[in-house]
């Protein structure tokens, strides 16, 4: 969870496999089930500069472990966005969000010689992938939320201003009023690019939420945008202006 797959031989490697090994059980244990593994930031060595080699270590363990019912999307360190599943009732796409907020070595589309580049081609796909369907609904799977209403937008309960410690230590119940208070003051200015009021993740929102908003409002049928990234449930209808 917390930094990837590690190569092999790494110590940490046993302890990536079993994590892994935990959830593909689940989907082993019924044949008719099919498993998605959705990228996240912490799948790509947690942001760190092997981010790339740990995602493609990740997907040839998945590939190897399970077979085609049980996969990562996308796979091997793509940005996507890729059509899981379409039939007459729905439409399954997924991309790679942690590929937007980056900062290490990624590829590009073919073609493609930036990042602003391959971002135009995978929203130009995106686009193209919802308004070709004629189905009923559109389900767009993605690590990082469009919005949020967690640490990661912003909101912090009263026991983080007067316990912040316990934001890096669980069991840490150490008061520290008002200068607790720095640490979500920092967060909700945009000091990590995994919040979405840093200028990397709001160009990710204003970009894919676009995409997402114009699909909706040609009317032919609802668009879920299905995300993980906080450590809670939210269902949200999104404000019009929001994106």
């Amino acid at each position: 969870y917390g930094n990837g797959m590690p190569p092999a031989g790494n110590e940490e490697r046993e302890r990536a496999e079993s994590v892994l090994d935990t959830q593909l059980k689940i989907f082993r244990q019924d044949s008719t089930m099919e498993g998605l593994f959705i990228p996240g930031n912490h799948d790509w060595d947690g942001m760190g500069p092997d981010g790339r080699a740990s995602i493609m270590r990740q997907s040839d363990y998945i590939r190897a472990a399970a077979n085609l019912r049980i996969r990562l999307v996308p796979d091997s360190a793509q940005p996507g966005p890729v059509l899981v599943l379409r039939n007459d009732v729905l439409q399954v796409i997924a991309f790679d969000s942690q590929w937007w907020l980056h900062k290490y070595d990624k590829p590009y589309y073919p073609g493609a010689a930036s990042d602003s580049a391959t971002q135009e081609a995978i929203a130009d796909s995106l686009n193209r992938l919802l308004s070709e369907f004629d189905g009923k609904v559109s389900i767009v799977l993605a690590h990082h939320p469009l919005e949020t209403h967690g640490p990661h937008g912003g909101y912090f309960p009263v026991t983080d201003h007067i316990f912040p410690l316990r934001n890096f230590v669980p069991w840490l119940w150490l008061p520290l009023p008002v200068l607790g208070s720095a640490y979500p003051i920092m967060r909700a200015s945009g000091y990590s690019e995994q919040d979405v009021t840093s200028d990397e993740y709001g160009h990710y929102i204003e970009t894919i939420g676009r995409v997402v908003n114009a699909a909706a409002a040609r009317g032919r049928g609802p668009v879920i945008f299905a995300s993980g990234h906080e450590h809670d449930l939210q269902v949200l209808q999104p404000k019009d202006d929001l994106w």
